[in-house]
């Protein structure tokens, strides 16, 4: 039986740490706190965000970010990579989240990435609370079977490497091994997306996410532009062709066309939990589009479309 877009949870990535109209490191913070806060009221069950970013390097460790974000909230999950990369420092890595879990039972998720499931054991040494959720997050075949022979749930990346999605799925589902951890396989998969009152005008804020894309493939750390005329913006065919493959699952548009998109991807990969990210420049559109997208998942109903 298909899935249905009101039969599946639906969860928040936030990617994008600073905007060029922030005057410091402490608009980014309590606009964190704002957005997880508006994602938790329309019912995204977890709230997630990356290590590796501008407020990390400022200082705003995961850890920081976590406790902060879990105060300002209620119940939503939220969670963030664990960067483990040895047995050797698995123990100093994680005993911050150990606290954490504590203070906010059954909310903090750990992303384990790369080869870093291999250190689970490692981090039951330091805490042994059952209510930590466990990720396995990736963008290849590899990363999907260490996930299912670990027995944890794993989520895809295909908000920017969605050349493997299918295949990754596959594998994933076909060497799931039961634990501790879950019983039965549970998949994940991100995707870009955008609703604004018209076409045109949702392709105009994703302009600031093309041109944030743009300036990771130049290797230029930039905080996210105010959106710009397509036209305007100037970039190589192949540095246009390299942007149009890493947002392949990106769906922008007045709000039948990104449901109709939604559920095409839903029917396509039958995952069991969509995480969208909405990278929109300005913060009054990117509530009203968050909104309207929650309105999706929890109104969704067939309209004369056969389904």
């Amino acid at each position: 039986m298909p899935k249905r877009l009101n039969q599946i949870p639906f969860s928040l990535l936030d990617p994008v740490e600073i905007r060029e109209a922030d005057e410091g490191i402490s608009d980014a913070i309590h606009r964190k706190g704002r957005l997880v806060q508006l994602a938790g009221s329309l019912g995204y069950r977890r709230y997630w965000f990356m290590h590796h970013s501008p407020l990390a390097d400022q200082g705003a460790t995961a850890s920081v970010m976590l406790g902060h974000l879990a105060a300002v909230s209620s119940e939503i999950s939220i969670g963030t990579d664990l960067l483990v990369r040895s047995a050797a420092n698995a123990r100093a890595v994680i005993k911050p989240y150990a606290l954490l879990d504590a203070l906010h039972p059954g909310r903090m998720e750990g992303i384990l990435t790369g080869n870093a499931a291999s250190w689970l054991t490692e981090w039951n040494d330091v805490q042994r609370s059952a209510t930590f959720q466990y990720w396995m997050l990736g963008t290849e075949t590899e990363h999907a079977e260490q996930a299912g022979k670990a027995g944890l749930p794993f989520a895809f990346a295909s908000h920017f490497a969605p050349a493997h999605l299918m295949d990754a799925l596959e594998k994933y589902r076909s060497s799931f091994r039961p634990s501790v951890f879950l019983l039965k396989p549970y998949t994940l998969a991100s995707v870009h997306a955008i609703v604004a009152a018209s076409d045109e005008e949702a392709e105009h804020l994703a302009s600031s996410l093309y041109m944030m894309v743009l300036n990771l493939l130049r290797k230029e750390s930039k905080p996210l532009p105010a959106p710009v005329q397509l036209l305007n913006m100037v970039a190589s065919e192949q540095e246009w062709s390299s942007v149009r493959r890493m947002l392949w699952y990106s769906f922008f548009g007045e709000i039948n066309s990104v449901r109709h998109s939604l559920q095409a991807f839903l029917d396509q990969t039958e995952v069991d939990e969509l995480m969208i990210c909405s990278s929109v420049f300005d913060e009054r559109k990117q509530t009203a589009s968050l909104r309207a997208i929650a309105d999706l998942f929890r109104q969704f109903q067939s309209v004369n479309d056969g389904c």
